[in-house]
């Protein structure tokens, strides 16, 4: 991590705020080596990996995106008690959490928005009406695994 806050540390006020794009840390590395025989793409925390490339302000937008994804996720939980909505709300929760030391997967990170979705849809419907079409959801799917 001290390696990303070294090339963050170099870049000019205007790549501080808006990143310095794809490929900031490579080129960094490739001026700054860390190993000899392998040159370094990723930052192996998906933060750090914003901050460098998209900055001050891209990884503030993610932050706040993922507040505004879990604060309504809590408040929908505490209104309905749904294990299925609890469930995706602690799929962000995770997925938010592993992303201070992992690296943002093609075949993941769809699954991450997805369950971001599904939690705020969750909270933007009615009670009553979201409670009926989730139980016929489940239902529907449990009698189609069973055949």
């Amino acid at each position: 991590y001290a390696h990303c806050l070294d090339a963050f540390s170099t870049f000019s006020p205007f790549e501080k705020l808006f990143g310095g794009g794809p490929g900031a840390l490579l080129r960094y590395d490739a001026q700054n080596r860390v190993f000899r025989d392998a040159l370094l793409d990723a930052a192996h925390s998906e933060y750090l990996q914003l901050l460098l490339t998209v900055g001050i302000v891209g990884l503030m937008c993610h932050v706040v995106f993922l507040g505004c994804v879990i604060g309504t996720g809590i408040r929908a939980v505490s209104k309905s008690r749904n294990p299925l909505l609890l469930g995706s709300l602690l799929g962000v929760i995770g997925s938010a959490a592993s992303a201070f030391v992992g690296i943002a997967q093609p075949a993941t990170t769809p699954i991450f928005y997805l369950l971001c979705a599904l939690t705020c849809a969750r909270y933007a419907t009615n009670d009553e009406t979201s409670t009926e079409s989730t139980s016929t959801i489940v239902s529907i799917d449990s009698v189609g695994m069973n055949s």
